[in-house]
């Protein structure tokens, strides 16, 4: 079920209730991660603007530390950026991240979540997904990196388990 206080997406993007759009990315290891992959868990995918940037590294920190709650609620953590793999790769290595983060350098899956900016930038978002592929809830913008991944836990843990 959708959560009644999720914000609407806007004009573009998908929407609260709506369906996560396929895709097929490589996570930092170069293994396709798709929207059917994730069925059977929910997922947060967090988008972000560049690797080791202050505010992505705070939120990914967050996501880290929260990382054993999320797996508790049947979620997985995904990060998101345009980066490099071999990027993704350092970014993970220097900060200890429990969790794979998706390359997206042509911003196919940035554009169709609504997460893209003009001069090919990225507008940090996240969005929580169902078992089924529906999008539950969506922050975008993000407001506050540092303390956002407790923000989406609360969503979480508000929803249930169920």
């Amino acid at each position: 079920a959708a959560a009644a206080a999720a914000p609407a997406a806007g004009a573009k993007g998908v929407a609260v209730g709506g369906e996560l759009p396929d895709f097929a990315l490589p996570n930092q290891d170069g293994d396709e991660v798709t929207k059917a992959s994730l069925a059977g868990k929910k997922a947060v995918l967090w988008l972000y603007p560049k690797d080791s940037s202050p505010g992505c590294t705070k939120e990914g920190q967050r996501f880290a530390a929260l990382h054993a709650d999320f797996e508790q609620h049947n979620t997985a953590v995904y990060g998101v950026s345009a980066d490099s793999q071999r990027s993704h790769t350092t970014f993970i290595t220097k900060h200890g991240f429990p969790y794979a983060l998706l390359s997206d350098p042509d911003h196919a899956l940035i554009k169709a979540l609504g997460a893209s900016k003009p001069g090919k930038k990225i507008q940090r978002s996240s969005f929580l997904v169902a078992e089924d592929g529906t999008i539950m809830h969506i922050w975008n913008p993000v407001k506050g990196a540092a303390t956002h991944p407790d923000a989406v836990l609360a969503v979480l843990t508000a929803a249930g388990s169920a």
